[in-house]
């Protein structure tokens, strides 16, 4: 009987064991997506002040050869 009791506890250890290296392993996946999305949003942030500067530049060249 102590045997079987002994058992269960060292199952019921090991379970939670389990769900902590989940929950651990989660936790690291979810911080490495942040941050993923993080630096896609400053690469898309800096895009798009690249391409306001070009349509910027676009503007002045077509403007440049109007006369005034």
């Amino acid at each position: 009987m102590e045997f079987q009791r002994e058992q269960v506890f060292q199952q019921v250890r090991d379970l939670h064991n389990g769900l902590r290296d989940f929950e651990s392993r989660q936790k690291q996946a979810l911080e490495n997506q942040n941050a993923m999305m993080k630096n896609d949003s400053l690469l898309i942030q800096e895009t798009h002040a690249i391409a306001e500067r070009l349509n910027r530049l676009k503007n002045l060249e077509q403007t440049r050869g109007e006369p005034q």
